[in-house]
């Protein structure tokens, strides 16, 4: 799901580029995301890519999980000429930034409160119910690889991040904190715990 939506963002990106005839896109992913995630080994999508068409999001097929006009909210390149399809770029991963080094810019900037600029807190609104799913299935957050690999290449630090999966671990399983959270989106998505899995201890 929150790599779905995340293809979705840039899909819509490139969807208005094309109608407003904007050159290029900036995207704020980090040199981790972009090599796994999108498995890009550079700061630029190659053009080929962007004038291609989008078939399939996480491993599944479009059409077997979207109506026909859904799948037209994706994006497809061959329906525009070469000249309007932007150029996709992301700065961090030629940039290779430290995370706190991002985290004080823009707290300093006002773009997001210091107290709440953590990702998991700032991100999609399903993040929590993801990373409880995540623990019961797995016994460990998924985000926890990309965030591992950021502590050992020295860009985030563990004394920060350590705490934040510790207490996602027990409040998984405990339901402390966390469980209003992930009953409102159980609700939002006409799902039960027992449908993902989660069942929270006392």
């Amino acid at each position: 799901m929150d790599f779905s939506d995340g293809e979705f963002m840039l899909d819509t990106a490139r969807r208005i580029a094309a109608e407003k005839q904007i050159p290029l896109i900036l995207c704020g992913y980090s040199k981790y995301q972009v090599q796994n995630g999108l498995n890009l080994k550079s700061f630029e999508s190659p053009p080929s890519r962007e004038r291609t068409d989008r078939l399939s999001t996480a491993g599944l097929a479009l059409g077997d999980i979207f109506s026909p006009e859904e799948v037209d909210m994706w994006w497809h390149g061959t329906r525009w000429p070469e000249t309007q399809v932007a150029r996709l770029l992301f700065p961090l991963y030629a940039w290779n930034l430290e995370e706190i080094e991002i985290k004080q810019k823009v707290a300093s900037w006002n773009l997001l409160n210091k107290k709440n600029h953590s990702p998991i807190v700032t991100n999609h609104q399903l993040i929590p119910l993801l990373g409880v799913v995540d623990v019961h299935k797995l016994g460990f957050s998924s985000f926890e690889i990309e965030f591992c690999r950021m502590i050992r290449e020295g860009k985030a630090r563990r004394c920060d991040w350590q705490p934040v999966f510790e207490l996602l671990e027990y409040t998984s399983k405990t339901g402390l904190f966390v469980k209003p959270t992930v009953m409102q989106s159980l609700s939002d998505l006409d799902l039960k715990l027992e449908d993902v899995g989660i069942k929270f201890g006392r």
